[in-house]
């Protein structure tokens, strides 16, 4: 469960073992080409400079394709959406919504590191421990902003047009409801396996930074199937909203780098998977 939420965090997925020197692709149909980047949300300070790949990916390309609209997410009104999403509307509480016994080992974690549950008795499990994670990944140095916040600084520097795959409204309906009514299986494995995050980063970045799918692929499928439901909605679902969207770029004037997790484009299900199943030649950038 942990790695789900690192996933989520980080890279919030073809047989073989297919290694690159990044998490970039180059997508080709006939002279049209897209690139894929594969990205991290958050960074260490030894993570950068990035590989080479996304810097010559950026270089070549007109316009970059975020997740989100990333300027959104400092907008006070977008604040207040995230949190209103990530609360009870049915006028519930966290302690009806979790067995007694989950519920106080989540209150004695909380009390442990500081944060009163009272605050929080009326958000979803998914918001607290996403918290607990990000408080973990601190601990740990991942304080630097992501890769697509790098790139749509840069972006914007240089007067390069960007554009978004779903709307910052449908990506927090999504984190609100994984796992949904499976809420206590999510926070007794997020508790129990908190020792292990600084291994799981570090195994996180070398596959992100070597760029193999296999390896990033096992990442995802292990993590993703301990509470139902998880993988459909986080990637599967999603790479399907967006794989139209991605196929009309082919016919555009402009040359498009798209940005989003690197765990939506690797494995059967992942967005490189699935191009190539419609006759698209991918290949490492």
């Amino acid at each position: 469960m942990l790695k789900r939420i690192l996933i989520i965090l980080l890279l919030l997925v073809i047989p073989g073992s297919l290694l690159a020197e990044s998490s970039v692709w180059k997508v080709q149909r006939g002279n049209s080409v897209v690139y894929l980047a594969g990205t991290l949300h958050l960074l260490r300070q030894q993570d950068l400079p990035l590989p080479e790949a996304f810097d010559r990916a950026y270089a070549q390309s007109d316009r970059l394709v975020f997740e989100v609209e990333l300027q959104t997410l400092t907008d006070p009104a977008a604040q207040q959406q995230m949190m209103a999403m990530m609360m009870y509307r049915d006028g519930t509480t966290l302690r009806q919504n979790l067995r007694p016994e989950v519920y106080q080992q989540l209150n004695d974690h909380l009390r442990s590191v500081g944060l009163p549950m009272g605050q929080l008795e009326r958000f979803r499990p998914q918001m607290i421990i996403l918290n607990i994670s990000m408080m973990e990944l601190q601990k740990l140095g991942v304080t630097q902003e992501g890769v697509d916040f790098i790139f749509h600084r840069r972006a914007l520097r240089d007067g390069k047009r960007t554009a978004a795959l779903e709307s910052l409204n449908q990506q927090l309906h999504y984190l609100a409801t994984m796992g949904e009514g499976h809420e206590n299986e999510l926070v007794i494995q997020t508790l129990d396996h908190l020792h292990e995050m600084p291994a799981l980063i570090d195994d996180m970045i070398a596959a992100w930074r070597s760029g193999s799918r296999d390896e990033l692929h096992q990442l995802i499928n292990a993590s993703t199937q301990a509470v139902p439901g998880v993988y459909e909605t986080l990637l599967v679902q999603r790479n399907l909203n967006w794989l139209p969207q991605i196929e009309a770029m082919f016919g555009s004037p402009h040359t498009e780098m798209v940005l989003v997790g690197a765990g939506h484009l690797v494995g059967p299900d992942g967005l490189l998977a699935l191009l190539e199943r419609r006759g698209y030649r991918v290949s490492s950038f």
